[in-house]
């Protein structure tokens, strides 16, 4: 019995460190990611519920620290994540996240903001067109499939497109744009598309709220 269960230990021993050797290098290296979450616009720290969900839908949870915002996660390397932000007083954030590509241990730094939804509020300010023309950049399907998740989930939220540029394509753009919001069917109703002056130079986007309601009441 006592030599049955001597192999045993010896077995589960050389088990565990293959599987340890497998986690720590390779393919399955982990990665701890380290971040802080703060408001858009006041830099406040904040603390929310973080979900990270794999691409064969498998889901990890964490929260961010109300004293400074804070979390740690550790999550495989290389691998892409969809990221959701949500608590009672923010606007649930949905959005692509991708660990580095490493072969052993490392830790990975990163910062995301929310918004807390008052009138007035950015939601989004960037570029999605090409620089001087009305068509939209390859990588603005991303922000834009962001922003209408953003749209669909906060559902009380009303919220203006301001869109910007040169005045012979300016609004060539806002056509451009309005075509792609006119399919969202459940989000549409609650945007507006506008052209005019943008105080943030660097950018021919800004998304802001213009109405918060509670649907909930309703």
């Amino acid at each position: 019995m006592h030599r049955f269960i001597w192999l045993l230990f010896i077995v589960l021993f050389m088990s565990f460190n293959y599987m340890s050797a497998q986690f720590l290098s390779g393919k399955n290296a982990q990665i701890l990611v380290k971040g802080f979450v703060k408001e858009a616009e006041t830099g406040e720290y904040l603390a929310v519920d973080i979900e990270f969900r794999t691409e064969d839908k498998k889901k990890i949870k964490t929260k961010s620290n109300l004293l400074d915002g804070s979390f740690e996660q550790l999550l495989p390397a290389g691998e892409k994540f969809i990221v959701i932000l949500n608590s009672d007083d923010i606007l649930r954030k949905e959005f692509s996240f991708t660990t580095d590509e490493a072969s052993e241990y490392k830790e990975q730094k990163t910062e995301w903001t929310a918004v807390k939804p008052k009138e007035g509020s950015k939601v989004f300010t960037g570029d999605i067109f090409a620089s001087g023309k009305q068509n939209l950049k390859p990588e603005a399907q991303n922000t834009l499939k962001e922003l209408q998740m953003l749209m669909r989930f906060n559902r009380g939220i009303h919220v203006d497109f301001l869109v910007s540029g040169e005045k012979n394509i300016v609004e060539k753009r806002k056509v451009e744009l309005s075509k792609i919001i006119a399919c969202w069917i459940r989000e549409k109703e609650r945007i507006n598309v506008i052209t005019g002056s943008n105080s943030d130079k660097n950018s021919d986007l800004t998304v802001k709220i213009r109405k918060v309601e509670d649907f909930l009441s309703r």
